[in-house]
């Protein structure tokens, strides 16, 4: 083990621990794993934005089950349930290469809007 603990090392499992460290918009992050707080860096000081997307997700729900409602009744079942799924497709195809975080948050509305 170096010298110096990585930051990782210095956090013992208490949030108050992390957002203690200084200046963390400097982190380095060891995972390889691609998450929408490392990639947006939502630590500390924007602990609301991280749960952000998936109440956006299901804002998106609400409307969409009248509107889902209505389109099952004027098309079918079947057809109402592919233009959904083509939809939520394309919506998800998108948020794979989005980069931004408003960007991020429109399609997740969008998504929830097609379950």
């Amino acid at each position: 083990m170096t010298e110096q603990m990585t930051k990782c090392e210095l956090y013992n499992g208490k949030p108050e621990d992390v957002c203690a460290l200084a200046d963390q918009s400097l982190w380095n992050y060891d995972y390889p794993l691609r998450t929408i707080i490392g990639t947006y860096n939502l630590l500390c000081q924007d602990r609301w934005e991280r749960c952000l997307p998936q109440m956006l997700f299901y804002f998106g729900m609400l409307p969409s089950c009248i509107f889902a409602g209505y389109v099952s009744d004027r098309f079918g079942r079947k057809t109402s349930l592919m233009i959904f799924l083509a939809l939520e497709c394309v919506f998800l195809s998108v948020l794979i290469v989005v980069r931004g975080y408003i960007a991020f948050l429109i399609l997740r509305y969008f998504t929830g809007l097609c379950i």
